[in-house]
């Protein structure tokens, strides 16, 4: 059993782990000089902080011992009576570093289909030598102060709260922690190869710095603090900022994240535009593809020739530039459906394109009830150049594509929203339109349509 009193490993697991006693965290888990030493730790506190600890393993099959590590890690969670859950990623055949970029996020996706499934925080074991590491290479790639702040230790990524207790402790102390405490862990022979920018940079640039300067690794950690303090105070402006631009997301037919006025967003400075767009998509679980990417987005939304819309991906969302909004909602895609169905004017709900149709009883109002009668009523995606004559309009027809248009309908939702047809005629887009020959008069029974957006938003 490793002894707890006075150690400075239990001291800062002690206090990290007190919000979530009583209740299962989840431990990253390679199998790693790092990961082993938080791992054995936890479970070494688990009776005295009455936790259930449950251990991730992702087996990215990279290595020929890939499955050897696996086993190995299966083994030791059995010996500490963990439970291990285990996730092997696709292989990848391409190189190294391609894959070596995307297995952070093969990471966090699976974790966060573990954690919507089994709740719980996840610890990792990144250390103040991978925080070091890490300024030093955000610095080469002429990071901004978002990248500067470098690894957190607490923070909310795609819903799933991460938290890195050990980002003040060095590795040489983590080594001699895990020597002094009998602990066997996998070394991985690649972390050697000095063509990879990390290692390069932890096993050439760092020993460099070490002979002429006095522990730069500590050094490092104390301007990733300052940087971090300085974030902070960058974010309370941006909150400010995203206050002033951002708009009422109930007066549109679809969800999103958040919609900005693009008219308030541009009276900003372009320090403060940058800034804001960062935080915003930090704001909701959202990381940066790069800062590259975002200002050439701001030149794209700045210039009054630009041509259709202006989209930039980040990961797993987009923002989208669309009549004077800014729109940042979850990267999806549906297929554009050709399909008539029958309608009995009741709710439904439609998988293929994430909507749900919900009708309620009304009186003098909506789409008259006297229609629904005989199966004459239908839904089609069927499009073309549809017209209908809305209430208010003086009996005149105007086009579908108008009416999107002053509803502020994006284009890449319009394939979503199917249209209803009475005796093959169109008489309501739900949600947007009612023809006024089929509206409920002030006394007639009618039915009330809306659309809800089920898209996860």
């Amino acid at each position: 059993m490793i002894p707890i009193k006075n150690d400075p490993i239990f001291n800062i697991l002690e206090k990290k782990l007190a919000p979530f006693s009583d209740s299962t965290v989840n431990v990253a888990y390679s199998g790693g000089l790092d990961s082993t030493v938080l791992l054995s730790a936890i479970v070494a506190l688990r009776i005295k902080m009455n936790l259930n600890v449950r251990a991730l393993h992702v087996n990215h099959r990279w290595s020929s011992q890939s499955f050897d590590w696996e086993k190995k890690c299966r083994k030791y969670a059995n010996e500490l009576g963990v439970e291990i859950f285990v996730h092997r990623a696709t292989r990848n055949n391409s190189d190294k570093k391609q894959t070596e970029e995307t297995a952070r996020n093969i990471r966090l996706e699976w974790f966060h289909e573990i954690i919507s499934k089994y709740s719980g925080p996840v610890f990792m074991a990144h250390h103040a030598d991978d925080q070091a590491e890490t300024i030093l290479l955000r610095l080469l790639r002429g990071s901004s102060v978002h990248g500067l702040g470098s690894i957190r230790q607490n923070i909310l990524l795609n819903n799933i709260e991460i938290i890195r207790p050990f980002l003040s402790i060095s590795k040489t102390f983590l080594k001699e922690w895990a020597e002094k405490n009998s602990l066997s862990y996998i070394v991985d022979p690649s972390n050697s190869d000095i063509s990879y920018d990390r290692n390069f940079v932890r096993e050439v640039i760092f020993p460099k710095l070490k002979e002429r300067w006095h522990d730069p690794i500590k050094t490092f950690s104390k301007t990733a603090t300052t940087l971090q303090k300085t974030k902070i105070l960058i974010d309370e402006l941006a909150q400010i900022d995203l206050s002033a631009c951002e708009i009422e997301k109930n007066k549109f037919v679809f969800s999103y994240h958040s919609v900005l006025s693009l008219d308030e967003f541009l009276k900003l400075s372009e320090n403060r535009r940058f800034n804001l767009l960062c935080f915003w998509l930090y704001k909701h679980d959202y990381e940066l593809t790069s800062e590259k990417s975002v200002n050439e987005f701001l030149r794209q939304i700045n210039d009054p020739k630009t041509k259709g819309i202006p989209t930039q991906k980040h990961g797993r969302c987009q923002i989208s530039c669309y009549k004077n909004r800014l729109f940042l909602y979850p990267k999806r895609s549906y297929v554009e459906l050709h399909r008539k169905q029958r309608w009995n004017g009741s709710s439904i709900i439609l998988n293929e394109v994430d909507l749900a149709i919900n009708t309620t009883d009304v009186c003098g109002a909506g789409l008259n009830k006297s229609l629904i009668k005989n199966d004459s009523m239908e839904l089609r995606w069927i499009r073309g150049n549809s017209a209908i004559r809305p209430m208010g309009f003086g009996g005149k027809s105007k086009s579908v594509r108008k009416i999107y248009q002053e509803q502020c309908i994006p284009p890449w939702e319009r394939k979503r929203l199917p249209f209803i047809y009475y005796e093959g005629k169109l008489i309501c887009i739900p949600g947007v339109v009612i023809d006024r020959s089929v509206a409920a008069g002030p006394n007639d029974k009618g039915l009330q349509i809306k659309i809800a957006d089920l898209s996860g938003q």
